[in-house]
């Protein structure tokens, strides 16, 4: 049983590691959804105000190349 839990964890702590994704700020240093105002709305027309706060960077191995 200990072999297991033990196993689980490692398991959890590579896996979590192989695939972290690194957050890339724009205007917060900290991981956080866009940030959607809507400023006005009627009939003809809606404006809002869309701040995107950063993103996360995962790289993707295909054929050979890194993206």
């Amino acid at each position: 049983m200990k072999k297991l839990i033990s196993l689980f964890v490692v398991h959890f702590l590579l896996s979590s590691i192989l695939f972290s994704q690194e957050w890339i700020p724009f205007t917060k240093p900290t991981p956080e959804s866009p940030i959607i105002d809507l400023i006005d709305s009627d009939n003809e027309r809606v404006e809002f105000y869309v701040e995107v706060c950063g993103m996360h960077k995962t790289e993707l191995m295909e054929e050979g190349e890194s993206f």
